[in-house]
């Protein structure tokens, strides 16, 4: 048994070794108080390795094959609640996953360590987003929701971008705005309704430039200027669109 020590960052491992230093069999590692254990043979690590929280709590279980996790993994919170759960394929995500960032809980599959196909989005209970991926960017028809249920908006990515026609709705249900996007900004026609459904607003983008006016014929400034802005923030990517990262 060796012993292998880093004070600077609060770091020691003991494992077992051959006689020129190779890492051989158990190893149990303390980093910055969380506990990793598993095993080496020829110096990579092999087969199931765990690690603890402080407090005694799992932190996480994997597979390594030959030096890459392959195999099942189960993360959780340092308070037990699970984090993701899902497998590895010679070092990538494949297959169907669960992920979790405390606020949004995410479901669907991994391909080649990207997400690919359909993917649903939930926050306390809620569904909040859903759509499909293609080779780890957005693609295809999406639909958000509030944190009620009703529809927020809904609409077509093309590579991550908004591409297409979006509609957004009001909390109650109706919808306040139709308007074209291409490639993440606003491009085309812009309509804004009342809550009977009549067009009280209407304008046109190219290249996120234009402007829109009120029926009553007056221009875009003032408190129209808002919709304005509105329309070209709405069209352009936002960072996240309610979803999980990935690590």
């Amino acid at each position: 048994m060796r012993r292998d020590d880093s004070p600077a960052a609060r770091r020691h491992e003991l494992f077992c070794a051959r006689a020129d230093g190779t890492k051989q069999g158990p190893s149990r590692l303390f980093e910055s108080a969380v506990r990793t254990e598993g095993s080496y043979a020829k110096g990579e690590q092999v087969g199931i390795w765990r690690s603890w929280y402080e407090n005694g709590k799992p932190f996480w279980r994997h597979r390594v094959v030959a030096g890459s996790l392959d195999g099942p993994e189960i993360t959780w919170d340092h308070k037990g609640a699970l984090m993701s759960k899902g497998s590895y394929r010679a070092g990538e995500r494949e297959g169907p996953w669960m992920v979790n960032d405390l606020e949004v809980t995410g479901r669907g599959n991994y391909r080649r360590g990207a997400r690919e196909g359909r993917w649903s989005f939930s926050s306390e209970g809620h569904r909040i987003a859903a759509g499909a991926y293609r080779h780890g960017d957005l693609e295809g028809p999406w639909m958000f929701y509030w944190p009620g249920g009703g529809l927020e908006s809904r609409g077509t990515f093309r590579r991550s971008e908004k591409h297409g026609r979006w509609r957004f709705f009001e909390p109650e249900g109706w919808l306040r705005v139709d308007i074209q996007c291409r490639a993440g900004q606003a491009n085309g026609d812009f309509l804004a309704f009342d809550r009977q459904g009549f067009v009280e607003m209407r304008g046109h983008f190219e290249n996120d430039v234009g402007g829109v006016q009120a029926l009553d014929g007056t221009g875009s400034g003032g408190g129209l200027c808002g919709y304005q802005c509105w329309a070209r923030d709405h069209c352009h990517t936002e960072d996240d669109y309610r979803t999980v990262d990935d690590d």
